[in-house]
């Protein structure tokens, strides 16, 4: 993920970039907002901090507030992360792109380009 010219990497379980309480921070608060709305976790331990949703939270944090939010990444995400960033869309009114592999996703309205199929 770039933002002001700078290149952020995360990873699963990423602790030592300088914002992470802050992400963690907006991911924990996202995932409280979900609940509320029937959005069901998938995982436990690491998986709440997968490099994807880190990523998310982070663009989030640290880009205008309609700017879209590109993720870039090399291997395939999972299912919970794919609903996370759907969740998201919907929750910020935001487009995220997140291009995996040989797909590119884009997020829009809790929607994804994929149409599940991935």
């Amino acid at each position: 993920m770039e933002t002001r010219n700078q290149i952020h990497v995360f990873t699963a379980g990423h602790i030592s970039h300088p914002e992470i309480t802050n992400i963690k921070a907006k991911i924990e608060s996202l995932m409280i907002e979900f609940k509320h709305r029937g959005y069901l976790y998938h995982g436990n331990g690491d998986r709440s901090y997968h490099s994807e949703k880190l990523a998310t939270a982070f663009g989030l944090l640290n880009t205008p507030s309609k700017a879209p939010i590109l993720i870039i990444k090399n291997t395939r995400m999972c299912m919970d992360c794919h609903s996370f960033i759907m969740h998201v869309t919907e929750l910020v009114d935001r487009e995220i792109v997140l291009r995996e592999g040989n797909r590119v996703h884009s997020f829009k309205k809790g929607r994804c380009s994929c149409r599940g199929c991935w």
